[in-house]
């Protein structure tokens, strides 16, 4: 079975979107970061694992993608509201 620079090219940057989505899930969950910024890491860890999948399961991708951007509105939301308060 002979690799050519695609498939190679291909299976790294998989390689790094997995190594990234695993780095951003740890530090969220075992970091001691605030709320805004674990939700925003959860968010990025999401869009990495929604790049891994192929073109031919869009749903998947999609329901990814919208759950990434309402991850980063809710961290935006909450970090606005720890920071100036609601009175």
């Amino acid at each position: 079975m002979k690799l050519s620079y695609g498939k190679l090219f291909c299976l790294a940057v998989h390689t790094a979107l997995m190594v990234a989505a695993v780095w951003f899930l740890a530090i969220a969950f075992f970091g001691d970061v605030a709320v805004d910024a674990r939700l925003g890491r959860l968010a990025v860890a999401l869009v990495c694992i929604a790049n891994l999948f192929p073109e031919h399961k869009r749903i998947i991708r999609g329901v990814l993608f919208i759950a990434a951007v309402a991850l980063v509105v809710i961290a935006t939301f909450v970090f606005i509201y720890y920071k100036y308060g609601i009175s």
